[in-house]
């Protein structure tokens, strides 16, 4: 269930443990279009919405996708801070001072666990009791922006390529003779592991990779088993200690 600490009398059949006493009413019924209690339209929110006390970021509220997305357990958002980078949160809590709404900021935030994610936020200021509350919304973007970043490397390549023809003919040339490498290698072996172990090494050449291992679907098809054929190009006493972890890995 989502945290919070306001007296919000929403439905709910079961017996509720008394609130804190400092913060009961502090988010009054609006009464607005017949909604008496907003938290159920906070409730209804299909975003991340937390709202927090200005004074000290203390959290009155936290929805489940807010809880979701940063990773924490249900009624354990303890202040609103916890989630920015140390001096983005005081530019926007003195910008939110001024401007009292903050539409659309883009920026790093941090999870829980420290992880740090890529979000857009929109807060808004308001007064209740007293005292001024923030209310905020919240978007991951972490996902889109990796998306977005990998079509523009590719894109940046294909434009290089464009540009200079000679590279690209280049670059096709080292793939077509590769391909036949491969392909001569995988005809002249006398079992399929050797094939493979040919293969490896021949790619990690290519593309100067210190060690690398092979890693095939058992008959199921449900996990990953660990296959003999392995190189590697380190000293022998790493390449060990890297197997000797690899055949007690599970995946």
């Amino acid at each position: 269930m989502p945290s919070s600490d306001f007296d919000a009398n929403l439905p709910d059949p079961a017996p509720q443990p008394p609130a804190d006493q400092q913060s009961r009413g502090e988010l009054a019924s609006c009464g607005v279009g017949g909604f008496e209690h907003p938290l159920c339209l906070l409730e209804a929110m299909p975003v991340p919405m937390v709202v927090a006390r200005v004074a000290d970021c203390r959290v009155g509220y936290a929805n489940e996708h807010f809880e979701q997305m940063f990773g924490i357990g249900a009624g354990q958002a303890r202040r609103i801070d916890d989630y920015f980078d140390p001096v983005a949160w005081q530019v926007i809590e003195q910008a939110l001072l001024q401007y009292r709404f903050l539409p659309n900021y883009e920026l790093h935030l941090r999870r829980q666990d420290g992880q740090r994610i890529c979000g857009v936020v929109s807060l808004q200021m308001f007064e209740q009791g007293g005292e001024g509350w923030v209310l905020g919304v919240f978007y991951d973007t972490t996902y889109p922006r990796a998306i977005e970043q990998a079509l523009q490397d590719n894109q940046r390549r294909l434009t290089t390529l464009n540009r200079d023809p000679r590279q690209r003919t280049d670059r096709a040339e080292e793939e077509s003779q590769l391909l036949q490498e491969l392909s001569q290698v995988i005809s002249t072996a006398d079992h399929w592991e050797a094939a493979l172990a040919g293969v490896v090494i021949r790619v990690c050449e290519t593309v100067d990779c210190a060690i690398a291992e092979v890693w095939c679907p058992e008959p199921r098809g449900e996990v990953l088993v660990l296959s003999p054929v392995w190189h590697s190009r380190l000293p022998a006493a790493q390449g060990e200690r890297f197997r000797e972890a690899s055949v007690d890995f599970r995946c």
